[in-house]
């Protein structure tokens, strides 16, 4: 199953302004920010009940 996100608005522009300053260090960094937060958020996305899950099962 696949997850859409959305950013909150405060994070959207930290994303946007970290991507324009890495793109004025170098294209390459700015490509490897963008391909690290999407693999990163595909992660997330693929394991957001893991910790729900975690919780349920330490008898809490």
């Amino acid at each position: 199953m696949s997850y859409r996100y959305i950013f909150h608005p405060d994070a959207q522009q930290d994303y946007e302004e970290a991507l324009i300053w890495y793109a004025e260090k170098s294209l390459l960094a700015a490509e490897n920010f963008v391909t690290s937060v999407d693999q990163t958020l595909v992660l997330i996305s693929n394991t957001r009940d893991a910790g729900e899950m975690n919780i349920r099962g330490s008898g809490n």
